[in-house]
């Protein structure tokens, strides 16, 4: 690992041209070999180099453990009652004005929980970035940095939507009828949308800085990692694909205690399946870092 002034590396070793991020010192290696083993099962004394290995990332240290019991259980019980709106929702615009006095707080309430379980994620993306093994600490309970985590991961998915959503909406209200073809069409956009919204999130986390997402950078970073940005990608959107199922099961459950169960689960899955995708990615970066020419500081939020 290598010390500076202004926060760690994340590379292993000083890269092979000079940066104007940090001072560098002798190099040291960025790995965090884990002393004592404190989760469900034994933790690799080497980051993964292989997805199948880290499907058990998060049950290795007590933070990830800690994560999926107590985590899961403060979304259900926040989301609860704003699921709870949805068919309120569907029924007319009168109802809505009706219920915003008591819609709104349970929003709030619920915006803050899902922004602090992604300032979590977040933090998994810089440790693993870092080729640090154990799970990193967990974030103090700060209103100004939830937000802050909350708007990078909106931020990111705007620019995305905006690249690849936005003409699949424009494409959709001017191809008639659909076919087989303009599925693939839709398809491909919004697969380029998810692709830009992915490393936009990776650059804006590691730089702690929204104009990480501009499209020179990321468009340039896509570019420098080729085709093996496809794995990650593919990734990715299975785990949308399958928490877009589970939360279907859940919503249709044909009894109440079953869809309050069923929600419950959903966090639980939702949370675990994100845990090991970021830390994926975060390797994904490790291991592409001299190709990026990324030498940022960790940021302040992910120490």
């Amino acid at each position: 690992m290598i010390e500076s002034p202004g926060g760690y590396n994340v590379l292993p070793a000083a890269p092979t041209r000079p940066t104007t991020y940090v001072t560098r010192r002798a190099p040291r290696s960025s790995v965090t070999r884990t002393k004592s083993w404190l989760g469900l099962v034994r933790p690799p004394k080497e980051p993964e180099s292989r997805l199948r290995d880290s499907l058990l990332y998060p049950l290795w240290d007590t933070p990830g453990v800690s994560l999926l019991i107590f985590l899961p259980v403060a979304l259900w019980a926040a989301s609860l009652p704003v699921f709870g709106l949805i068919p309120v929702m569907v029924r007319g615009l009168a109802l809505i004005a009706v219920m915003a006095p008591f819609a709104l707080p349970m929003v709030f309430v619920f915006g803050l929980v899902l922004g602090f379980m992604l300032l979590c994620l977040g933090r998994i993306l810089v440790s693993s970035a870092r080729g640090e093994v154990d799970h990193p600490r967990l974030p103090s309970w700060d209103y100004a940095s939830i937000l802050s985590g909350l708007g990078r991961w909106l931020w990111s998915g705007l620019v995305g939507f905006a690249l690849g959503g936005l003409p699949a909406l424009v494409y959709w209200m001017n191809c008639g009828d659909i076919d087989l073809f303009d599925r693939v069409v839709f398809a491909e956009l919004l697969a380029l949308g998810a692709a830009y919204s992915q490393m936009a999130l990776i650059a804006s986390l590691l730089h702690e800085d929204f104009r990480a997402a501009n499209p020179i950078t990321v468009i340039q970073a896509i570019r420098r990692v080729g085709w093996s940005y496809v794995r990650p990608c593919l990734m990715t959107g299975a785990a949308v694909v399958l928490a877009l199922g589970a939360f279907a099961l859940a919503y249709n459950a044909p009894d109440p205690l079953l869809a309050v169960l069923g929600l419950w689960l959903f966090w639980v899955f939702l949370l675990y399946e994100a845990m090991v995708v970021l830390r994926v990615l975060g390797l994904f970066y490790r291991r592409h870092a001299a190709a990026l020419g990324w030498f940022p500081d960790r940021p302040r939020w992910g120490a």
